[in-house]
Formats: structure tokens, sequence, C-alpha cells
């Protein structure tokens, strides 16, 4: 579902769009990427001034705070697929916390990003979808022609231990491990996550959908140190932050 159009929107130094982000009082202290307690506005501005993203923040009374200029690769038809969907499909589930909601909360910060850019993005879903399955996803990409597709989750697994960042492509898809590669790349920078490399599967969603597409698993659900990340708006932001980067890296490469 493309975003909404916004007014008003900051313009960055060199005449493009800024990515616009809230820093009200009520993020005045997430957790940031590092696991470090501190302003979900100075968090944002770190991650986006790594990426190579401009970023205004905006202050509770609407001021901008501080800018970063951007470097913009050719403009995209981008579908983003939240993974999963409540409460038929919830996902990986641990202390509280669905996979279906990370992914979605990760999903609209990125499409929100990717928007202000220029390019045109889809959304699998905006809340809860019920049954409508993997299949509409992949078909949703197609019949828009796609150029990429990149599907957002939360690993887990039986081990409290396990920890980290990894990125799927299909067997033997040249494009989409170029692509997957890119994500990964900036996924564990931003987040100073475990490099648990690029990975190959024969996934629905990556089988049936005819434009590049990649699986990203951001960080797992089930390690306590990870899950802060997923549920963290600073954590949310800078996975977003980096997949838009990732992104422009492939558009550019």
């Amino acid at each position: 579902m493309r975003q909404g159009e916004r007014s008003g929107t900051p313009q960055a130094a060199d005449g493009q769009r800024a990515v616009a982000v809230g820093c009200g009082t009520e993020r005045s202290s997430p957790r940031t990427a590092g696991g470090r307690r501190g302003s979900g506005c100075s968090a944002a501005r770190r991650a986006a001034e790594r990426a190579g993203l401009a970023l205004f923040c905006l202050a509770a009374d609407g001021g901008v705070i501080k800018s970063y200029a951007k470097g913009v690769g050719k403009e995209m038809k981008i579908v983003i697929d939240p993974g999963h969907s409540g409460p038929v499909e919830p996902g990986a589930c641990a202390a509280g916390v669905r996979e279906c909601d990370v992914a979605l909360a990760i999903a609209k910060l990125l499409a929100d990003q990717l928007y202000e850019q220029g390019h045109e993005v889809l959304l699998t879903r905006t809340g809860d979808i019920g049954t409508d399955g993997l299949a509409f996803r992949a078909e949703l990409a197609n019949a828009n022609g796609a150029d990429v597709f990149v599907s957002i989750h939360a690993n887990s697994a039986a081990s409290p231990a396990a920890h980290g960042t990894e990125v799927y492509c299909y067997p033997g898809s040249e494009r989409g491990r170029q692509l997957a590669a890119c994500l990964q790349a900036r996924l564990v920078v931003e987040l100073n996550t475990a490099d648990r490399g690029v990975k190959e599967a024969d996934f629905q969603v990556l089988r049936e959908t005819d434009c590049p597409a990649v699986l990203a698993e951001v960080a797992f659900i089930s390690n306590e140190a990870d899950r802060a990340l997923l549920t963290g708006y600073a954590g949310q932001l800078a996975a977003a932050v980096a997949l838009a980067a990732g992104l422009a890296d492939y558009a550019a490469g």
C-alpha cells in the first residue's frame, strides 16, 4: 500500500527531500542499537549519518534539530512485506512480543524513508490481514511489477543464546544474493549484531516472486539483547535506516 502524501517536508541542503522522524517526549529515552539508553533522536541521527541518508529530527515543537545530506540511487518500485500476521499467524513469540508486530513496526519506518526518497512503496499489509497467506504477498509484487521484494522477520531458536542477523535469498538467484548482501552488510553495522551471513532458502515468498527477493531475519526475538533491539524504537529505526541504505547500495551497484 503506497504511503500517504505529506506536506511541508523539510528539504536537505542539496534540495532533496529528507526523512522526517518525530522525536517527541514519548520517545525521550529508548534503548539504542548498541544497548545504551539515550535519545531516540540522537540514535536516529547517528544511524542516518553512518548510512549516508538525509534525516531531519523534529523536536516536540516541530523544530528541525539537525540534518544530514543523502545520496540516492535510482528510484525503484519496492514491495515491503512485514512477515506473518496475528492473531492467526503471529510468527515467533517471546516474553509477550510477537514477531508480526515487530516486523510491521520496522516495515512502516522503512516505507516512510523509501517513500520520502522518491521510491514507489507498497506494503503487503498495514495491520493484521487474517489468513491471506504467503501466495498473496508474492502475487502483489508480481502484479505491480516490483523491482525488489523485501520480507522483514525476526528470528527465533530453541536456545536463547542464539543471536545475530541473517538475510536469505532464493537458491541460484544472483541478483537476489546481491540484494541480500547489501542489506546484510548494513544491518550488522547499524544494529551491531552478530553477522550470521547471507543464506539461501526455498521460501515461498522468495520462490514465487519474479523480482529479486530477500527475507531479512533482523535479530532473534528469543534472545534478550536482540529482543531489546527489536522492540525499542531506536533499534527499529536503526534497522529501517540500514535496510534503506542497503537498498540504495543495491540500486547504485
